[in-house]
């Protein structure tokens, strides 16, 4: 591992599955820092977290077995005009490129199609820590170093989504029921009183025909 190595976290926001003919596909997430675990500037006199960030997770098939090989690169794109279509502009970006096992990639596929997304914990070589204390601050030399290379990749998956306990949020499926049971139950009081109140009336019109008949 390099001197200048530096730890940065993002948070998966959106997730695309692209396949691209023979090539191995690729699972993408648009990402954001995680400033609670630290802040990236660069040289440029830009954030991280004000530029477009992609991580693009491709199911490695290489037969390559040096273990020193990076398992992936970070990018640095700098604003520019679309040299066809020059009324349209790009602004600042950048892109890692992760290369991951066949049956990491298969589980993160599996949980993107259920809607979990993962948090990433990388490590970037050629960045220094500026202010080493948490949350740190980060330096990229992203005018020297437009590329650097990927050597650790963590994924942090959540398996059940967040769940909220305040009273005061919509009622649960279990809670309708229960609602609609005793709306149900008072309906069917209801009924009965009337039909009870009818037979009343009834009777006491009944006895009142009796007396008038006798006159």
């Amino acid at each position: 591992m390099s001197t200048d190595h530096a730890i940065i976290w993002f948070d998966a926001i959106r997730a695309t599955l692209n396949l691209r003919g023979p090539t191995p596909p690729r699972l993408t997430y648009r990402i954001r820092p995680d400033e609670k675990a630290g802040t990236v500037h660069l040289a440029t006199e830009e954030n991280l977290r004000d530029l477009e960030g992609l991580v693009e997770v491709v199911r490695d098939v290489r037969e390559s077995t040096d273990h020193e090989q990076a398992i992936g690169l970070m990018q640095y794109f700098k604003a520019h005009r679309d040299p066809i279509l020059e009324s349209e502009s790009h602004p600042a970006a950048y892109t890692i490129e992760i290369h991951v096992p066949a049956l990491q990639f298969d589980e993160l596929l599996a949980a993107a199609q259920i809607g979990r997304l993962p948090s990433l914990c990388v490590g970037v070589e050629g960045m220094n820590y500026t202010v080493p204390l948490y949350p740190p601050m980060i330096a990229w030399d992203n005018k020297a170093l437009p590329q650097l290379k990927i050597d650790y990749i963590h994924f942090h998956l959540p398996l059940t989504p967040a769940t909220d306990h305040d009273d005061s949020g919509p009622p649960l499926s279990a809670q309708l029921a229960q609602l609609s049971q005793r709306i149900d139950q008072l309906g069917l009081g209801i009924t009965r009183k009337l039909i009870w109140l009818l037979w009343a009336v009834l009777g006491v019109l009944a006895v009142c025909g009796l007396i008038l008949l006798r006159k």
